[in-house]
């Protein structure tokens, strides 16, 4: 049986928990392979990312990911992952990169948050979307927006090409 341990806060993570004891047969804190994750992990999440939510206190943004971080601003929202819609990005035309997922966090603001525009330091590259702010919040809301907009290839396909290509610095 392999072992991971990841730290984060136990005491926020369990305080969701259903009374279920960590290690107990029925514990259903493992991972696919069906190994027991010990350690500091919470011990009633089915997945690290649950698990991660939970003591962050964050919502499912997934495939984005929502982090306290040390440095200023204090919040990031990040994604790294997309090759499952490059098919969708590449038929508006556009290379499909961190600039894209950026000019797309740009509409969704300006369309829908456009009072937290100024709350927000965009800071991707090629190969990760990045926003910064010291709103988690605002963060919140527009990981929200995004995620939505990743989980339909449809919702994507009209916003990317609802615009001039020429928008998205990619």
């Amino acid at each position: 049986m392999e072992v991971e341990v990841f730290d984060f806060d136990l005491a926020a993570a369990v305080a969701e928990c259903s009374g279920q004891q960590f290690g107990e047969a029925a514990c259903p804190f493992s991972d696919q392979e069906g190994d027991l994750v010990v350690g500091r992990a919470p011990p009633c999440c089915r997945t690290f990312e649950d698990g991660y939510r939970r003591a962050m206190n964050t919502q499912d943004l997934s495939p984005f990911l929502l982090q306290d971080i040390e440095f200023d601003p204090g919040h990031s929202l990040v994604l790294t992952e997309w090759s499952e819609l490059m098919p969708v990005i590449e038929a508006a035309g556009l290379e499909g990169n961190g600039y894209t997922w950026e000019g797309v966090a740009r509409l969704l603001v300006a369309r829908h948050l456009p009072s937290a525009a100024d709350q927000l330091e965009h800071d991707s590259e090629s190969g990760m979307f990045a926003v910064y702010s010291s709103s988690r919040q605002v963060l919140e809301t527009l990981g929200t927006l995004m995620r939505d907009l990743y989980r339909s290839s449809e919702r994507l396909s009209a916003l990317l090409t609802s615009v001039d290509p020429d928008f998205f610095d990619d």
